[in-house]
């Protein structure tokens, strides 16, 4: 049996994986027209989506070559894709923007981590005009994260 006599249907394109990227392909290409079967092993939205956390963060503002810069351009894009995923499925996918927090250890640390947060806010597009980087100590940070204010030693 040929791989197209396993299939009930004319297909034009096959998408293996339905994760974010596979979903996300399948998606494109059925609305530009193309028919499009998906094989998932398990359950949609499962697998390498959940080994992610779900987390999506753009990639060091310090590297600056053809894969970083795809990264980052998807990812400035993801919000609009959540909207349109809304609409279309009338599901929200609980996409959040949300503060990350960079225990600093040293001087060392704190210039590295301070350059690269300078080239994102030169780089990176800011379109709520939100501050980017900003160093606190471990009592603003505890009111970023309650939770901090219940660990002993270390950051906090």
């Amino acid at each position: 049996m040929t791989l197209k006599g396993l299939f009930l249907h004319k297909t034009e394109i096959l998408v293996i994986g339905g994760g974010v990227m596979g979903l996300s392909c399948a998606l494109r290409l059925a609305q530009a027209g193309y028919d499009i079967t998906l094989l998932e092993k398990g359950q949609c939205g499962q697998g390498a989506t959940t080994a992610s956390f779900g987390a999506l963060m753009p990639y060091n503002a310090m590297k600056q070559d053809e894969l970083p810069e795809l990264q980052r351009s998807s990812l400035w894009q993801y919000p609009a894709l959540a909207d349109e995923l809304l609409t279309l499925s009338g599901i929200d996918i609980g996409y959040q923007r949300v503060t990350r927090l960079q225990p600093i250890n040293d001087k060392q640390q704190q210039q590295k981590l301070m350059e690269a947060a300078n080239a994102a806010c030169e780089l990176w597009p800011n379109p709520l005009g939100v501050t980017l980087q900003q160093v606190i100590n471990s009592e603003q940070a505890k009111q970023f994260e309650p939770a901090l204010a219940k660990t002993k030693g270390g950051f906090c």
